[in-house]
């Protein structure tokens, strides 16, 4: 017997970006750090703009240049006064990952003291690997 879906059921995704848009909604005006997963580019897309249409917020969309090196300064020099949340991708276009990772690392208490709103990092699952 096979158990069709209701075209009004939720599906995986679509969970997953209420739960997202819960937590993002939660941590409003708070450091928050989260990791978000989807291999696919176009459907991160499609993702990060329904996100945009279920939050009541503005969320600003960090695309990395293959050439930045320093993700606090690319998100000091991006970020827009009345951003609320920001999403950040564009991970696997880097040239220096590693270099990206490192630096990040070494000022994360830089992230906390001076960005108060909740951070989404959309990886793939070859960043995870890395």
């Amino acid at each position: 017997m096979s158990i069709q879906r209701q075209s009004d059921e939720p599906t995986d995704n679509e969970r997953s970006l209420q739960q997202l848009a819960w937590t993002l909604q939660a941590s409003v005006e708070k450091f928050k750090l989260i990791w978000a997963r989807c291999n696919y580019s176009a459907l991160q897309s499609r993702l990060i703009k329904r996100l945009g249409e279920i939050c009541q917020f503005k969320i600003q969309v960090l695309q990395l240049k293959e050439s930045e090196r320093t993700l606090y300064t690319a998100i000091r020099e991006e970020l827009q006064n009345d951003t609320q949340a920001l999403m950040i991708v564009g991970w696997q276009s880097l040239q220096d990952l590693p270099q990206m990772l490192t630096s990040a690392n070494q000022v994360r208490e830089e992230f906390r003291n001076h960005l108060s709103l909740p951070i989404v990092v959309w990886i793939s699952a070859l960043l995870c690997l890395w």
